[in-house]
């Protein structure tokens, strides 16, 4: 409800915006909102987000670092860099500023660690958490934004459908990360096996030589983080609907990671050509510049998908190519020099994932 000592809040608010701002008060005066709470989210004019923070809120905090350092058996400045790692704010070890949602992750980071991950590596898995969990909030407030706000939306609805949104999505989204996971783990362990024992053992009956590029968007993490999401869905369809159009013959499309596709073809020289039509066609197109990247060696096709290491150091390379440029591995460019193709030194770095220093070459001329 709201009384007459709310002349602060409504102020300047005249009909229907004065009648909404009354509704979003006391809504949140009845799921138990502080008036501390209330008058400060108004004085940083965030009242509306006030519904939204509270749901996503880990709760009241009760708890210090030191805490959580006594219940785990972690050192604090263990759990200090756990914090940093996974985004969040630095704290005074004996600030009481951890809710019990947040002794409940670090309890079960304790567990990795009781269970013989070491520290360093659940520091470098929060660090990949982070990164993607940050990707994937943006996308949801831009995919909420669009879905729910709309001009002239009264105050107290959009605190409501802001509210629902997380309310109601965030569950729906756990099973689906959790699957998403199991995928990734299931294909990476898989291209590993392939290419550790298999391989090793000379038992690579089923494998092939096949020559796999990787290509995508120069500057697509800063076009999503301006862009809506149908646009950012729709650029991403572009790219696939391209390389579909410029591949043929032996060379297919075997999948589309986000702003990437992948490619596998018998040779150097034919996914060299589709790599390129690509970039040439992306520009056609208006799309973005186009960077890529191939390796060539023997491989598992299981289940339409590919496997092996051309694959992972096709994937690792991309990054190392300049907008509209191709690199390739040591074994492509054996076959693109066998078929004319004009290569220069491009460089020389670790990848992750590879167990030894790579060089790369690109691509000057074809033949």
């Amino acid at each position: 409800m709201v009384d007459e000592g709310d002349a602060d809040l409504l102020e300047g608010l005249e009909g229907a915006e004065r009648d909404a701002r009354r509704a979003l008060v006391g809504r949140l005066r009845e799921d138990g909102a502080t008036e501390e709470e209330i008058r400060e989210a108004h004085r940083q004019e965030r009242l509306v987000l006030l519904p939204l923070t509270r749901a996503l809120s880990p709760g009241a905090a009760r708890h210090t670092l030191r805490d959580a350092s006594r219940e785990t058996g972690l050192p604090v400045d263990l759990l200090v860099r756990m914090r940093e790692t996974i985004g969040l704010p630095a704290v005074d070890p004996d600030e009481v500023a951890l809710a019990e949602t947040d002794l409940d992750a670090l309890r079960h980071a304790a567990q990795a660690v009781d269970g013989g991950i070491a520290g360093d590596a659940v520091l470098e898995i929060n660090r990949v958490l982070a990164r993607g969990m940050s990707d994937l909030a943006a996308t949801m407030r831009l995919i909420a934004g669009t879905a729910y706000a709309s001009p002239g939306t009264p105050e107290s609805e959009l605190a409501a459908l802001l509210a629902f949104a997380v309310d109601d999505l965030v569950p729906l989204l756990v099973p689906v990360l959790e699957y998403s996971l199991r995928v990734h783990l299931l294909q990476q362990v898989t291209g590993d096996f392939v290419e550790t024992h298999l391989q090793r053992e000379g038992r690579l009956g089923q494998g092939r030589p096949l020559s796999v590029g990787f290509a995508d968007l120069v500057g697509f993490t800063r076009f999503s983080e301006a862009s809506q999401p149908d646009e950012i869905g729709l650029l991403s369809e572009r790219l696939t609907a391209t390389a579909l159009d410029v591949a043929g013959g032996r060379v297919r499309v075997v999948k589309s990671i986000g702003d990437a596709v992948m490619v596998v073809g018998p040779t150097p020289s034919e996914v060299a050509s589709v790599l390129l039509g690509l970039h040439e066609a992306a520009e056609r197109e208006g799309l973005p510049p186009v960077r890529a990247a191939m390796a060539h060696g023997e491989v598992l096709q299981s289940a339409g998908d590919v496997l092996g290491r051309p694959v992972n150091l096709a994937a690792r390379l991309t990054p190392h190519a300049e907008p509209g440029a191709l690199v390739c591995d040591a074994a492509a460019r054996d076959g693109l020099v066998d078929d004319g193709w004009d290569l220069a030194p491009g460089g020389s770095a670790g990848l992750r994932g590879i167990e030894q220093p790579q060089q790369w070459w690109t691509v000057t001329h074809r033949p």
